[in-house]
């Protein structure tokens, strides 16, 4: 099972929506976390894994685990549900089937709340 989003996800996000990703990762990076670095309108695909010493530049967005995912779904949604603690995530039978992969799935309710 693949443990985070690709570049070719990332690709699928607007400008705008990229902006909020960087934005809340700033907010919660970690040591170990893995991103790429953006120029020239494109993504480079380069991976980097972050220190934990100097914090990634201004052009970096994250390729986020499963988890950074549901960190993020919990704090971004509006959905009472995900914020009394209790996160109970449904996902749509078959959006699980038609993308085979959980990443993928939950990548897609990340893309509707960004």
């Amino acid at each position: 099972m693949r443990q985070r989003i690709t570049v070719e996800n990332l690709a699928e996000l607007s400008p705008e929506q990229q902006e909020k990703l960087k934005v809340w990762w700033g907010e919660h990076q970690q040591k170990g976390d893995v991103f790429i670095c953006l120029g020239n309108d494109f993504l480079s695909g380069k991976e980097f894994a972050w220190d934990g010493h100097n914090k990634p530049f201004n052009l970096a967005i994250p390729l986020l685990s499963i988890g950074q995912i549901l960190q993020l779904l919990d704090d971004l949604t509006e959905e009472p549900s995900l914020k009394n603690g209790n996160l109970r995530l449904s996902i749509n039978r078959s959006m699980w089937l038609g993308n085979s992969r959980l990443v993928d799935s939950l990548f897609q309710a990340v893309k509707e709340i960004l």
